[in-house]
């Protein structure tokens, strides 16, 4: 499972000289065999020494890169076939002797890409969005508690709570001897099930639980709810009414499905707020040129992109920043060099000056902000103009 520090790693990752080459293979369906991706491959591969070719670089690195492609087509054939995960990734260099390899949990579109740093868009988008969730499973006598993240479930058994079933009686024992019995019953219960509030609080705050799930049947896990500290009421993402005996293969494909809910919901959220705001010329911009300019005066708050959305562009090879065209960047003075997406220098930017990064589906909303939009620090020119009220000299600047 990849980690947050690993998309780091990659981010940061520029080679010093030679080729820096990111290879995604999509293993996901049945449909998707051996001789499919093997076909895929060798066609992304060809693809690849074409584009060698056509880059002219030193013999020394080309043939360094060629070393890399064949050591991709190697770690293909031993690991594709037996590889649990619907999409592997490999992010090799060998001038820097790097070489990672991914199985991820989600199916992402086969692709090869050759330049001086990693492609991890698709690593973005997988990462974002994806909580680690606690799902407490639970009866009037039983609590179990499991954790959903990146696809997968592990249950923590030292979590497992039970309390002892009431003695059966008849109805006139139970008349006569005990008129409170189901006073009790209930007041054991209440007991219980403050008792495993307790301890999910505890587990939440040690296991930086992002989010939670309430299993179980109605109307206890409702009535669970209210025992919950607000700070867990606050991050409930939806409640499954389900069997203590279920499978942890059930639990987790009813919490994928709330998961992705909650997501297309928060990307539903922030798509709307992004255009409100250009609506009324506030804190927002939207389009590939105007998104470039904000990102250059730091005022990205956060980054809504259409995850289909590619655009050729240039990259300074010294501070990094992208731009749409030029020879010379305006902010260092470094060279400016052609990358094939642009959108991928964008996201690492933004990344890289603390902006969260929204990667949304194909939606009608995220069209009609040109594919690329952002909610914006401060409105367009606002500094400017403060500037110029403060000093109009400025204005010859």
């Amino acid at each position: 499972m990849i980690t947050h520090q690993e998309i780091s790693l990659l981010s940061n990752y520029a080679s010093r000289e030679g080729v820096a080459i990111s290879f995604y293979l999509n293993l996901d369906g049945i449909a998707r065999g051996k001789k499919t991706w093997e076909a895929e491959t060798k066609q992304l591969l060809r693809k690849a020494r074409a584009e060698l070719d056509w880059l002219n670089i030193d013999k020394k690195l080309a043939q360094t890169a060629e070393n890399d492609l064949k050591k991709i087509q190697d770690i293909i054939g031993s690991e594709a076939q037996t590889a649990k995960c619907k999409t592997l990734a490999i992010f090799v260099s060998s001038s820097d002797d790097f070489c990672q390899i991914y199985k991820l949990p989600v199916a992402v579109k086969s692709k090869i890409i050759l330049d001086t740093d990693f492609y991890i868009r698709p690593l973005i988008a997988i990462m974002d969005g994806r909580y680690r969730i606690g799902v407490i499973l639970l009866d009037s006598q039983t609590a179990k508690l499991f954790e959903v993240y990146m696809g997968e479930i592990v249950e923590h058994t030292e979590f497992y709570q039970r309390i002892e079933k009431d003695q059966k009686t008849t109805l006139e024992t139970f008349m006569k001897r005990d008129k409170h019995l189901m006073q009790r019953k209930d007041e054991r219960i209440k007991n219980h099930l403050v008792r495993t509030a307790d301890l999910l609080l505890a587990h939440y705050l040690r296991r930086h639980f992002d989010k939670i799930v309430i299993s179980g049947h109605y109307p206890l896990i409702a009535h669970f709810a209210h025992f919950l500290p607000k700070k867990l009421q606050e991050n409930i993402i939806g409640k499954i009414e389900i069997d203590l005996k279920s499978r942890p293969g059930e639990i987790l494909q009813q919490v994928n499905k709330l998961e992705q809910e909650y997501i297309c919901r928060k990307e539903e959220i922030l798509l709307k707020k992004i255009s409100d705001e250009i609506s009324r010329d506030g804190y927002a911009v939207k389009g590939l040129n105007n998104v470039i300019q904000a990102l250059h005066s730091h005022n990205i708050r956060e980054l809504a992109v259409a995850d289909d959305y590619e655009a050729g562009g240039m990259q300074c090879v010294v501070c990094n920043m992208p731009y749409l065209e030029g020879k010379i960047c305006p902010t260092c003075g470094g060279e400016l060099v052609e990358v094939t997406d642009v959108i991928d220098e964008i996201v690492e930017e933004a990344l890289h000056q603390g902006a969260p990064v929204r990667q949304a589906c194909q939606s009608e909303a995220m069209y009609n902000l040109d594919k690329i939009a952002a909610l914006t620090k401060f409105k367009p020119g606002e500094i400017m103009k403060s500037l110029y009220e403060i000093s109009p000299d400025i204005s010859g600047i």
